[in-house]
């Protein structure tokens, strides 16, 4: 299976996708269900579901080339929101094996800003985080803030992202914008620091024809 390139294809009325990871040596010589555990409305199945409505499932491996990825990014991709209005952040890596815990930082940026965050707000297992926007205060400058990621490993070493930009406003009257991507920021890295050592290969999945309404799971993340 090393190096090789797994096509699955399955009915998609309900799909859920597990791999498992450590390719080494000893394992190499493993069979295609070992390896890869592909699940239909509660049925296990390897290999081609029958036709007809399926959607074309691609599993790859690659142990070579693997860079880590690390992101984050308002999960509506806005930059300006108002005073008590929730921002919404989404977090996303390519390594959370290695993730032990994570968290979005806020600073307050301007000529008196404080050094330390103004807020350190927990991101859940899926990535998912908010924050309210706060009242302004009577220092000027200080209307913006900037946002970073920091993610951490078992032994408290941390990742860090690079930091993006979040601006206050009084009121907002938010035009009607086009759909937003469901996951913005992903497959993007924007890491500023790196310490956590990462090892080992990646498995990408791809997907097409998917059923509107479809809710997919990959190795335990939809």
């Amino acid at each position: 299976m090393k190096g090789r390139a797994t096509v699955l294809t399955v009915s998609l009325a309900s799909l859920l996708l597990t791999a498992a990871a450590g390719l080494g040596a000893a394992r190499a010589d493993e069979t295609e269900r070992e390896l890869f555990s592909v699940t239909v409305d509660d049925e296990q199945v390897v290999g081609p579901a029958p036709e007809p409505d399926t959607a074309g499932i691609q599993v790859t491996y690659d142990g070579l080339g693997f860079a880590p990825i690390l992101n984050a990014a308002t999960a509506n991709a806005r930059r300006s929101f108002a005073v008590g209005e929730e921002v919404p952040f989404l977090a996303s890596s390519n390594y959370p094996a290695f993730i032990a815990r994570q968290e979005i930082r806020i600073f307050a940026t301007g000529r008196y800003a404080p050094a330390e965050p103004v807020a350190v707000v927990k991101v859940d297992a899926v990535g998912h985080a908010s924050w309210t926007m706060p009242p302004a205060t009577r220092t000027a400058g200080l209307d913006d803030f900037a946002y970073v990621l920091r993610v951490y490993d078992a032994q408290g070493r941390f990742d860090e992202t690079r930091p993006l930009t979040l601006a206050r406003r009084a009121a907002l009257a938010v035009a009607p914008e086009a759909e937003a991507g469901v996951a913005p920021g992903y497959s993007d890295d924007n890491t500023a620091f790196r310490n956590i050592p990462v090892e080992g290969g990646a498995i990408t999945v791809a997907g097409r024809d998917v059923p509107n309404g479809t809710r997919v799971s990959v190795l335990g993340e939809t």
